[in-house]
């Protein structure tokens, strides 16, 4: 009767292979979500820095192109008014938002 008993693994040793079973898979599965969780997110990451990039571009781009307009207007007009360069600063303000402020100072020299 021995001899049958020992031919039988114990019923222990089954829940404990189906339990590291079940554990190894979980484990396996969450890991699978984790990743794919971590790639969108990388994925939906780059598309919105690729967008910032774009747009940061943009934007120097159209300061270059202001400051060339203004560079332009005062090599132009040599005798430059005030008057003629708040407007057309206020014009450039309004119609780009990101350029914070336009600076003019005329420098004249001293004849002595």
């Amino acid at each position: 009767m021995d001899d049958k008993l020992e031919s039988y693994s114990p019923r222990w040793l089954i829940y404990a292979v189906a339990l590291l079973s079940g554990l190894a898979l979980g484990l396996t599965l969450v890991f699978i979500a984790w990743n794919n969780a971590l790639d969108e997110n990388k994925r939906e990451f780059s598309f919105e820095a690729s967008k910032i990039r774009e747009f940061i571009t943009y934007n120097i781009q159209v300061s270059n192109d202001v400051i060339n307009t203004v560079a332009s207007l005062i090599t132009e007009n040599k005798n430059l008014d005030d008057q003629f360069f708040q407007s057309s600063a206020r014009g450039i303000l309004e119609q780009q938002h990101f350029v914070e402020g336009l600076f003019y100072s005329h420098v004249q020299k001293n004849r002595r």
